[in-house]
């Protein structure tokens, strides 16, 4: 069908825009901001849409929408087209341009925010907007082009992402050395037995590995706290807490005079190589955004 056609037909600006929003928020009464009228509106404007396009959007159960895949691709086409136009207008009053990046807290924390200098200067000219979410959110956003980009685990299953390798997320035991002044001297095993931990929570990979590396030192940790992310972490330790682990880049920016680091071999079983997706599709249609990511990695991987 030729695209005048569709306009002949009803397609429009505001039904697409209004498509994506619902796209975005998840349900048509979040992108109304619970406006009854303006949901009405967008509820009609959507099977105005479907009606002209002749495929669903969305598959309706109950009061809950899902996407379609066709849903799913037109979404793409219309985040890159409004991005891009908007892009154009930032760029001629204000000189910047929003890149959208996606990641788990802690990867954020570790390994992107410690590199905003190099980032900020050698991609001159754009807005860094940082979003967290776990990997199955991550890989939707990206697809669903809420996303430009998303840093995850290698060895998730990306499907046909295009993926950078960007580097390393490595790990050290870290103690204060007002808990025991004799801590340089132990051994890792006499750490997790005898210091008051700081983790992360949940049963994740990461959790995982961790009771693996125990296992392997015949001992039983003593965890004192849970938190969300590594940063969060690293903030406990410098307000008190005993000890801890962290990856080795947050684990250096603690004050030398008060922490000591540990490294073992068989920490290695806890780090995570990291890679950069990009929906393919939406390379295609943004012909910049392959690029930015290959600089992206590459600063991450420095």
């Amino acid at each position: 069908m030729e695209f005048e056609e569709l306009f002949q037909r009803g397609l429009s600006l505001e039904k697409l825009r209004s498509f994506l929003a619902v796209v975005r928020a998840g349900s048509v009464t979040g992108a109304a901001g619970g406006e009854g009228s303006r949901r009405s509106l967008m509820s009609r404007q959507i099977g105005e849409l479907e009606k002209t396009l002749g495929f669903e959007l969305f598959q309706r159960k109950g009061k809950s929408l899902h996407i379609t895949s066709h849903g799913r691709e037109l979404a793409l086409l219309c985040a890159s087209f409004f991005d891009e136009v908007g892009a154009v207008a930032t760029r001629v009053h204000e000189g910047s341009t929003n890149l959208r990046i996606g990641a788990g807290a802690s990867i954020l924390e570790a390994v992107v925010f410690p590199k905003i200098d190099t980032l900020r200067k050698r991609l001159d000219g754009y807005c860094f907007e940082f979003i967290t979410d776990h990997t199955a959110g991550l890989l939707r956003s990206l697809r669903e082009g809420t996303l430009d980009m998303g840093i995850v685990r290698s060895g998730e299953d990306l499907g046909d992402l295009i993926t950078k390798p960007c580097g390393m997320m490595d790990f050290v035991f870290v103690g204060r050395l007002d808990f025991d002044r004799n801590l340089p001297t132990w051994t890792p095993r006499q750490f997790l037995s005898r210091v008051p931990l700081a983790l992360i929570r949940g049963e994740g990979r990461f959790v995982s590995a961790f009771n693996s590396l125990c296992e392997a030192f015949e001992v039983s940790p003593r965890i004192t706290t849970k938190t969300e992310s590594f940063g969060q972490v690293r903030q406990i330790l410098l307000h008190g807490h005993p000890g801890g682990i962290l990856p080795r880049s947050l684990a250096q920016s603690l004050p030398e005079s008060a922490f000591f680091l540990f490294d073992d071999p068989l920490l290695r079983g806890l780090d995570r190589k990291l890679v950069l997706g990009i929906d393919r599709r939406a390379a295609r249609l943004r012909d910049r955004l392959n690029s930015l990511g290959t600089t992206f990695a590459e600063i991450l991987r420095a």
